[in-house]
């Protein structure tokens, strides 16, 4: 019975030391790194299907200048972010910024399209919408945000995103004939003397995300990606997908229930 053991003792070890070897080999002889990589997107956590934007610096911008509001806004939402301000010209400012799918065509009457370097943006954390659920904060179906006397921007939330108006019709993008919504909504709060294309310093703000709003603080240097944390010096995180992001002046305001 002892012989039998052993026999089978040494059966295993040699079976083990033969699989270790086979993983060995095997290790060595795939060439892994040709397998396809997924890229992820830093700024929505959605897969890119552009392989050729790795370092995820170089985008695409379309600048939308609006005398009044309205929806000639084409390919808005397709963008990975969205940000929007009043300049110091009283006008009305889309920036879309695409890292995947951009728009073929834009007219020049809806806006012009360059490409930017984004560094200056920060690098999300992402969540589920299940964990989001789990965040504490006040509740947010419906968010009204004045500019000024001229312009607004509301947003309604319904099946886990957030869609825009302008400032009670819904906001049609008639490039790809479809409502714009997004994920998340970032509201940064400056002083009235900030430049709002560009606006350096610090600061709160507002992070609407997953049917709730909660109160964020925001940092900005000259060399460095803007800071944007909660209350408790933690980071933000955002659920996947793309977000609106809100320069807005002190003296503005914004309701949500």
């Amino acid at each position: 019975m002892k012989k039998c053991n052993f026999v089978n003792n040494i059966i295993l070890i040699l079976f083990s030391v033969c699989c270790i070897l086979v993983m060995l080999i095997c290790y060595k002889l795939i060439p892994f790194n040709k397998f396809p990589n997924i890229d992820i997107s830093p700024y929505s956590g959605e897969i890119l299907k552009n392989k050729n934007n790795r370092e995820f610096k170089n985008a695409t911008e379309v600048i939308y200048k609006l005398s009044q509001m309205n929806d000639n806004t084409d390919g808005l939402s397709k963008a990975d972010i969205i940000l929007q301000y009043v300049d110091s010209q009283n006008k009305l400012i889309y920036k879309g910024i695409y890292l995947d799918e951009v728009p073929k065509k834009i007219s020049s009457s809806s806006g012009q399209k360059k490409p930017i370097d984004t560094s200056y943006l920060p690098k999300f954390d992402f969540l589920d919408s299940e964990d989001i659920k789990l965040r504490k904060g006040k509740k947010a179906n419906n968010i009204f945000i004045d500019f000024n006397e001229y312009f607004s921007s509301n947003f309604l939330y319904k099946e886990g995103q957030y869609y825009h108006h302008n400032p009670s019709k819904e906001h049609i993008d008639a490039y790809y004939n479809t409502p714009v919504h997004v994920s998340n909504i970032i509201i940064q709060i400056v002083n009235s003397k900030s430049n709002k294309k560009f606006p350096i310093g610090s600061g709160n703000g507002l992070l609407f995300s997953g049917g709730k709003a909660i109160d964020i603080e925001w940092n900005k240097n000259l060399d460095s990606p803007i800071k944007i944390q909660d209350k408790n010096g933690k980071n933000i995180s955002l659920i996947r997908g793309s977000t609106w992001w809100i320069i807005l002046d002190e003296s503005s305001s914004v309701v949500y229930n």
